[in-house]
Order: structure tokens, then C-alpha cells, then sequence
């Protein structure tokens, strides 16, 4: 279950190419918790890939939300 229709897409295009993936996993960092649209992890480099949609960039407010929350991936 997905919060929006972009995200649905998402999700089934990396179930469709068996990628695994986490939706919306808790992820501490640091005094931090924030919580990633998707993590991914890449198979041939068995690297985690964290990965924001960005849905609704246009929203000031979100757009705003979203700028705090990256900066939390910084620390």
C-alpha cells in the first residue's frame, strides 16, 4: 500500500524487475528519523539506494517539508 499513484507506479515497476525495495522504512540518523519513500537495494553493487519521489514539488509547502527533510540525509 502506497500513498499516492506515482508511488503505486513505482512500486510495480520494481516488483515487475524483482527489485527489492522497503516503503516508507523508519531510518535514524544521527537525532533524526525520517522516513524515505523508497529503499532500494542494488543488487550487482549491494548498495542501498534511498530514493524520494517528489510528488508534489510544485506544492510551497511540501517543497519546503522536503528541503528540511534532505538536509537530514546530510547528517
Amino acid at each position: 500500500m502506497v500513498r499516492s499513484k506515482s508511488e503505486k507506479i513505482i512500486a510495480d515497476a520494481l516488483e515487475k524487475y524483482n527489485v527489492p525495495y522497503q516503503y516508507e522504512p523508519m531510518l535514524e540518523l544521527g537525532y533524526n528519523t525520517i522516513y524515505p519513500d523508497f529503499v532500494v537495494l542494488n543488487l550487482r553493487t549491494r548498495k542501498t539506494v534511498y530514493w524520494e519521489h517528489l510528488g508534489l514539488v510544485s506544492d510551497i509547502e511540501y517543497s519546503t517539508a522536503f528541503y528540511y527533510e534532505q538536509r537530514g540525509y546530510e547528517y
